[in-house]
């Protein structure tokens, strides 16, 4: 199955993959891209000029993460009309606005909570002041 896949970079159109996973509109994927692979998104429309002769590569594999709403890519197809840049530019914007990709577990922070001591810190009357100020709100 032939899959259109948008990718994090400076074009404004989605690359041609094929697949033998189930894909559905928004899924994060990696493909092969030059000599590295990248993570891309399933998108919603293919490129829309046909008369290329390409190679089609395999997706590699689905990532585990929640997929973009159909939403969001229409707002982002939208977006890259409106403000005249690439497609896979506003992707970008939305990639490493929220680490969409990076799904780390809470237990990851808890290594870092150990080395903090809670009363190592000593706070001066004015900071005192104000942190009690900010509870409050």
């Amino acid at each position: 199955m032939k899959v259109p896949i948008l990718l994090p970079n400076i074009f404004n159109h989605p690359f041609t993959y094929k697949s033998n996973i189930n894909l559905k509109v928004g899924d994060y994927v990696e493909v092969p891209f030059g000599k590295s692979k990248i993570t891309g998104v399933v998108w919603d429309e293919f490129e829309k000029k046909k008369n290329k002769n390409f190679k089609i590569k395999s997706v590699i594999k689905k990532l585990d993460v929640i997929p973009l709403k159909k939403t969001t890519i229409k707002f982002l197809n939208w977006f890259s009309e409106y403000n005249i840049i690439p497609k896979g530019m506003a992707l970008k914007l939305v990639l490493l606005s929220n680490n969409a990709v990076q799904k780390y577990q809470k237990d990851t922070y808890k290594i870092f909570d150990t080395y903090i001591k809670k009363d190592s810190i000593k706070l001066s009357e004015e900071q005192k002041k104000s942190l009690k100020k900010n509870e409050c709100l």
